[in-house]
């Protein structure tokens, strides 16, 4: 049956002195040296008792390779004791005692070195056993009905608190489990104090002296000769119910963005279809704004799919419909919100789109001037100017078209916002203004 591990007095000081071969032959000397003198100053006191102890204490001590040599230096002391027998002794009487002596004296080393080597093979199964705890960032615990609660050292460190030989202070330990989970690990050690099985496993969350909170996984096992004997694996999984909270926001997300995407594609479907004359140029237009929407979705994929940054997405859209020379660009670096930076790609597509068709693209030296800035104040304001410059003057503010609807309508609509667009002798601008948090949050 498994016990504590709890260290005895010898457990650091045995290995220590089998592993320097000094200490244990001037042990063994000593204890021969002693025995002599016992029997020096206790003449009638009789030799082998005073013997016996001398191999034992050096077989414990030096193991066999020490041993066995004080056996047959005690034999030698024997044998000149007994050498002066008296009335009632014989030669053979002596010669059997020593003989005896050394036949015990071989037992008690070849017992002795049997009790040492298990405790090195014990030792190094308890080492192995440490490191695998500690590999798997595990501790182990003990609930036994005829002795203390056992925490190993492992499980004070896992939970923050100093370790102690002492019994674990099991008041100590329910106080920092999360008071959502208290009860239940309460009931679960009253079922083990009946010798009732609780659940194998089990999960709670637990808050360290240093205020983390850690998420804590419980493996139980009893032992079967004994049923209110439990033994049990403690393992830290708060990385892994994290990465589990993650992967469910991003499934959400994931689930309302496709949705948001469908609703995004068929608006745009429907007025691309309303606004081209043919079905070339419908397949043309959506087609375009298909990839523009599609590159935003590549840079929110690369993102981890929450932020993006805002001159990123800009280029993105931007490069493939003129010379990035061409494009200067001016604001603090930002990360937008997913669905800003969807709605912003869609307008930043449409914007070239005209540029390239009418405006600074259309013409060698025409420029395209992009800011952004944010305002101080309660809420504070973001703000995006699109300035085209030595571009064909616009005859007139924009058509009605798909075009118009993202920038004055769809845009400003998804961040909560306004937007203005004007046709300056220079080209177009196009000025957005929204709450800052609805840029940022999706």
């Amino acid at each position: 049956m498994p016990i504590p591990i709890n260290r005895m007095w010898f457990e650091g000081r045995l290995p220590a002195f089998r592993r320097n071969p000094v200490i244990g032959g001037l042990v063994s000397a000593g204890l021969v040296v002693a025995a002599i003198c016992i029997k020096l100053l206790l003449p009638a006191f009789p030799t082998l008792t005073i013997l016996f102890p001398a191999v034992l204490v050096s077989a414990w001590v030096g193991g066999a390779k020490w041993g066995i040599p004080t056996l047959l230096a005690c034999g030698l002391v024997g044998a000149h004791f007994l050498g002066k027998p008296l009335p009632i002794q014989t030669a053979t009487w002596q010669s059997t005692n020593i003989i005896i002596f050394l036949l015990v004296g071989g037992l008690i080393i070849f017992v002795v070195d049997l009790l040492g080597k298990a405790v090195d093979r014990y030792q190094h199964e308890r080492r192995r056993l440490d490191l695998a705890l500690k590999a798997a960032k595990a501790a182990l615990w003990e609930i036994h009905p005829d002795r203390p609660l056992y925490w190993n050292k492992n499980f004070y460190d896992l939970i923050g608190l100093e370790y102690t030989d002492q019994a674990p202070p099991a008041e100590r330990f329910f106080d920092l489990v999360h008071p959502e989970d208290r009860e239940k690990m309460r009931e679960a050690r009253r079922l083990m104090d009946q010798g009732l099985r609780p659940a194998e496993r089990d999960e709670y969350r637990l808050l360290r002296p240093d205020g983390r909170m850690l998420w804590l996984e419980n493996h139980r096992a009893t032992d079967p000769t004994n049923e209110r004997f439990f033994i049990g694996i403690t393992q830290d999984i708060t990385q892994r119910k994290n990465a589990e909270e993650r992967v469910e926001l991003v499934l959400n997300e994931l689930a309302h963005r496709i949705k948001n995407q469908y609703a995004v594609i068929i608006k745009i479907a429907k007025d691309t279809y309303r606004q081209a004359g043919t079905a070339n140029n419908f397949n043309e237009a959506f087609q375009a704004r298909m990839l523009g929407l599609a590159r935003s979705n590549d840079l929110l994929l690369r993102g981890g799919g929450q932020e993006i940054d805002l001159k990123t997405l800009l280029l993105s859209q931007l490069e493939i419909f003129g010379d990035s020379s061409r494009i200067e660009m001016n604001g603090p670096a930002m990360a937008v919100s997913a669905n800003a930076a969807q709605y912003l790609a869609m307008a930043f597509h449409e914007l070239s789109t005209n540029a390239l068709k009418h405006g600074a693209f259309s013409v060698e030296a025409g420029r395209v001037d992009v800011a952004w800035a944010i305002s101080e104040g309660m809420p504070a304001m973001f703000e995006i100017v699109w300035k085209e410059r030595g571009s064909p003057a616009p005859k007139s503010r924009p058509k009605s078209g798909f075009g118009k609807l993202v920038l004055e309508k769809l845009m400003p609509a998804a961040v909560e916002g306004a937007a203005e667009i004007a046709a300056e002798p220079d080209g177009i601008k196009w000025t957005l203004s929204a709450p800052l948090d609805r840029v940022l949050r999706s």
